[in-house]
């Protein structure tokens, strides 16, 4: 999960999909997001700081699926050049860790 924040939906698709432990990594640029959920204690999860810009923590083509709830839409604040490379850039990390037979990016959004 990429911006996870403070949400609590890794904890709930953690414990409803019955997953593996220490399958399901949930990643944020914020420190003080990320010592806050590695704090709550729920074993299982992997709560890892990591720009979804630059997800140098990741191999290419690693994950079989990448959730997005919201953070497409934070990168959206305007329509600057800006915006639109770092959109782009967003999108380039997404298909390089995905894997490259079956992997599937799957966003909530607002936009």
């Amino acid at each position: 999960m990429v911006g996870c924040g403070n949400s609590l939906l890794s904890e709930k698709l953690f414990k409803g999909l019955k997953l593996e432990k220490d399958t399901l990594l949930s990643i944020d640029f914020e420190d003080k997001v990320i010592k806050h959920m590695q704090n709550r204690g729920i074993e299982g999860i992997k709560y890892e700081k990591m720009d979804a810009l630059n997800m140098t923590g990741l191999e290419d083509s690693s994950q079989n699926f990448v959730l997005d709830k919201g953070t497409l839409d934070a990168l959206c604040a305007d329509r600057s050049p800006e915006t639109a490379s770092k959109v782009i850039q967003y999108f380039n990390e997404i298909i390089r860790v995905l894997k490259s037979s079956g992997g599937v990016y799957i966003c909530i959004s607002l936009l």
